[in-house]
């Protein structure tokens, strides 16, 4: 892998990194609101494995000796990576609201 493709690569983890926190968080936030405890379960477990998947980039990040970003919901960045961020927690919790109306 020549450096301008490894560039993008770490470009891509780095963003997909980003949008596995933000959907963790949204999923957690869905599940500390529902009533219904199945699926609030089901909320945390989809969670957990958005957890699992950002640490799973963040350590293919740190192989490749490349900058694990900081999580932007803790530091407040701004900018086009976090209105991605945000456009994509939006649209799945937009999602997850009309999903919750179906039961379980």
């Amino acid at each position: 892998m020549n450096n301008e493709d490894k560039a993008k690569f770490v470009k891509g983890l780095q963003i997909a990194l980003q949008k596995e926190r933000a959907t963790h968080r949204t999923y957690l936030a869905l599940a500390n609101s529902e009533s219904n405890e199945a699926r609030r379960k089901a909320l945390i477990g989809l969670a957990e494995t958005e957890a699992g998947h950002a640490e799973r980039w963040s350590a293919r990040l740190t192989e490749l000796g490349a900058e694990v970003p900081p999580d932007i919901a803790r530091v407040g960045i701004g900018g086009a990576a976090a209105g991605s961020v945000r456009q994509s927690t939006e649209q799945m919790t937009g999602w997850a609201l009309c999903s919750a109306s179906f039961p379980v």
